[in-house]
């Protein structure tokens, strides 16, 4: 505990420690290293929920003494101001538009799409990026600089910044950009520790039980594609239909032309 607290809590700031929102963000940096490098290596630690990590360092720092007292409602403040923080990600679709990327979390058995919290000062597009990446080690960014895929003008770190899904649960905005052309064989892999335990590909029609953070973007998603394809259909019938050419001539019914007096 006393190298927890001196790592994460001992030069906290007075307006960290006013606020529950920034303190327990603190407690719960603390709170996931005290998982990864304390309980997963000495067996005669225990592995605690983050609540009552949270009443231990409350306990135990002195920092935080004065304010044990205001644990729980400090806690539950933290936990409403989280439901509220924007998730974004994004919907991972192979060249066919068939199929699409899921990932299933460290300890559960629900799958979603690669999504996360907005951190501050992040915008929405680097938000899915750096989420996409964590989750699952692919980076749009990269495979857009490496495509020979022409970018259209509203990409950015590449997905385009126009084809995104977003729904609103109570007060919690869900944006999902939608990105293409991802090879089925691509090496998924997660960057972080005890996040994601599994990576997988599956068609639209055969998606496994306990997707419901997936379903609701499912019809959305289908509109969105066959919209697409006509886009695409167009455009190429466009670039392939051939201008009919026309003599050089004079106008129809244009006046003779007279000799000037």
């Amino acid at each position: 505990m006393d190298e927890l607290q001196s790592r994460f809590l001992m030069n906290l700031p007075q307006s960290e420690l006013s606020s529950s929102e920034r303190l327990f963000f603190q407690i719960e940096q603390c709170y996931w290293f005290y998982e990864d490098f304390y309980a997963d290596h000495h067996n005669h630690l225990t592995h605690l929920k983050l609540n009552d990590f949270a009443r231990k360092m409350f306990n135990h720092c002195v920092l935080l003494q004065p304010l044990k007292q205001k644990c729980e409602s400090m806690f539950q403040d933290f936990k409403t101001y989280q439901s509220q923080i924007p998730v974004v990600g994004c919907i991972l679709l192979n060249p066919a538009k068939t199929k699409l990327v899921l990932v299933r979390n460290w300890k559960g058995t629900s799958w979603s799409l690669p999504r996360g919290k907005v951190n501050q000062g992040e915008t929405d597009l680097e938000c899915a990026r750096r989420e996409v990446f964590e989750e699952c080690g692919y980076d749009p960014a990269a495979a857009s600089s490496s495509s020979t895929i022409v970018s259209d003008v509203d990409t950015v770190l590449g997905i385009n910044a126009k084809d995104f899904i977003e729904f609103h649960v109570n007060q919690q905005r869900i944006r999902m950009y939608i990105v293409t052309q991802v090879p089925e064989e691509f090496n998924f892999a997660p960057q972080t520790r005890k996040e994601i335990s599994l990576i997988q590909w599956f068609d639209f029609d055969e998606l496994p039980k306990k997707t419901w953070g997936v379903l609701p973007f499912m019809s959305r998603l289908r509109r969105w594609i066959t919209n697409d394809t006509k886009k695409a259909t167009a455009k190429k019938k466009a670039t392939h239909t051939p201008v009919k050419s026309r003599s050089v001539s004079a106008p129809r019914h244009r006046p003779a032309k007279t000799d000037a007096y």
